[in-house]
Order: structure tokens, then C-alpha cells, then sequence
């Protein structure tokens, strides 16, 4: 939730790991000045909440950012990015280069949006949380994206996998969400692949049959590490 502060700013508190104030065109210094007054350690930039620029270049002037969340802007130079030596949580959309994931090794949250040419995401061996949006890759797995092996939850909307077996194996992952992936046809995998799996959701994917979302349900109710938490049919 966005909301305006009471010196003028808009804040989101709610997405990542510290408040993020947004970042506005037409008054970038004040608002620069003002992150920096408040020592807030995250950034958001919307062209909703007045942000136009294509650039990230008012990046290099706050060093010590935490967070930087970038809501459906259109970037044209992205590199700015790669010199935060702070950043725990970045999130970004489609409408940017591509990019090299491996070069933010302090990341410990992505959110993405990919698009043809990133590469890097599994270089990344701190990373704990991804969150994976409209993803459909020829292949239908994430060869040509990358998952690391540190992850401990992955959040999956709308990519085009038929199986979770698209996933590499994942040891230490005790989260994983799939919403909206029209492609899945069923909910057998290869358990050893994700040991510590303990809590599974699964919305709006499973579109076959009733059969089919029974069979779902009675599988996971054999699984004494993981649940799950619904299963919506389409």
C-alpha cells in the first residue's frame, strides 16, 4: 500500500524489508534530500507517483540503499544498479535491458519480471526469495534464467512450466507458491529434489478435471513435510 507522508513523500511500507519512499521527477533533489535526512534505506520508483525518468543515475547519490523497487517503468539505462553494494531487495519489470543478476551478489530478495537475455539469477548464492512474474521461456524451464541453490522460498505467477520438476533441485527451500501457471499439469515431483520443503500453495493452475485437483489434494495430504493451502480449478 502506497501512502503520503506527512512531509509530502509517498511511502510503501509493506514489500520490502524496510520502508521505501518514492522517488519524483520533477522534485528528484528534494526527494533525494530528504531520503538521506530521514537515513531511509529503500526506494521506490512509479510513474503513478509522478516518476519519469528513464535513467537510474540518481542512484549513485545514496550509496547506503537497502531496497530499490522499480513499478512498471520504463528504463532505458539500467546500470546505475549494479553499483549498490547495500542491496538486500530489488524489484523490476519488463520494461528495462536486459540484465546480469550475477553481478548484485548482496541480493537477498528478487522480484522479476524477466525478459529475453537476463542471465545471472543463478549466480546469485545469497539470494533467499524469487518471485518470478510472466515468464514463459521456450524451453519451459529455467535453464536460460537460472536458480540458485540458497533459495528458501520461490513465488511462481504466471510461468509456463508443466511440471515443478522444471525447477532444479533446491535443498534448502521451505516455501513455494504457484499462481496462475495454465501449463501445470499435474503436482508430481521428484520429493528428494526439495528436502526441506515444508509449506506449498497452489492457485489457479490445475484446470484439467475435479479428478485432477483430488488427486492433488490426496498427495499432498500423504506428504508429511508440506500442505497445501488451496487449489483453485479452471
Amino acid at each position: 500500500m502506497i501512502t503520503i507522508r506527512k512531509d509530502g513523500f509517498y511511502q510503501i511500507e509493506n514489500q520490502a524489508h524496510v520502508p521505501c519512499i518514492g522517488i519524483e521527477t520533477d522534485r528528484m533533489q528534494a526527494c533525494v534530500e530528504g531520503i538521506k535526512r530521514l537515513d531511509a534505506k529503500g526506494i521506490f520508483c512509479s510513474p503513478y507517483h509522478r516518476f519519469r525518468a528513464d535513467n537510474l543515475a540518481f542512484l549513485k547519490s545514496m550509496p547506503m540503499l537497502e531496497a530499490v523497487l522499480l513499478r512498471d517503468t520504463q528504463i532505458a539505462d539500467i546500470n546505475a544498479i549494479y553499483d549498490m553494494a547495500h542491496l538486500a531487495y530489488f524489484r523490476c519489470n519488463h520494461k528495462r535491458p536486459p540484465m546480469d543478476f550475477g553481478r548484485l551478489q548482496t541480493l537477498k530478495i528478487l522480484v522479476l519480471e524477466p525478459v529475453p537475455r537476463d542471465k545471472g539469477v543463478g549466480a546469485l548464492t545469497q539470494l533467499e526469495a524469487l518471485h518470478v512474474w510472466h515468464y514463459r521461456p521456450r524451453t519451459r524451464d529455467f535453464s536460460l534464467l537460472g536458480v540458485p541453490s540458497s533459495l528458501v522460498e520461490c513465488h511462481l505467477n504466471w510461468v509456463n512450466i508443466e511440471s515443478i520438476d522444471a525447477l532444479p533441485a533446491l535443498p534448502n527451500l521451505k516455501r513455494l507458491e504457484l499462481h496462475h501457471c495454465k501449463s501445470l499439469k499435474d503436482l508430481d515431483f521428484d520429493r528428494g529434489r526439495f528436502p526441506a520443503l515444508e509449506h506449498i500453495v497452489v492457485h489457479g493452475c490445475l484446470q484439467d478435471s475435479d479428478d485432477v485437483v483430488e488427486a492433488a489434494r490426496r498427495t499432498f495430504d500423504d506428504m508429511a513435510y508440506a500442505r497445501i493451502e488451496e487449489i483453485e480449478e479452471h
